[in-house]
């Protein structure tokens, strides 16, 4: 009977680490990729002027459906100015 106490017992203990160490590992993992996504993605966007930044769209006529156009769609548009 003891030696049924003494294996739950480390059983239970060797179960609390690996909950204690997976959670780390998770916070860890959550952490370093929200520094990553920061610091690529949500963070501002450095410009001199951000007042003058644009963003040009179109619309498809059928399916009324939005979309950006290409730089040379642009430059194209520019020149029939």
């Amino acid at each position: 009977m003891a030696s049924t106490v003494q294996i739950s017992a480390v059983s239970g203990e060797r179960r609390q680490l690996v909950v204690i160490a997976t959670l780390a590992l998770a916070i860890g993992t959550n952490t370093a990729i929200f520094g990553l996504l920061n610091a690529t993605v949500l963070r501002a966007v450095s410009v001199s002027d951000p007042d003058r930044l644009v963003a040009i769209s179109t619309t498809d006529t059928q399916t009324t459906q939005p979309g950006f156009i290409c730089a040379g769609t642009y430059t194209a548009f520019r020149a029939q100015q």
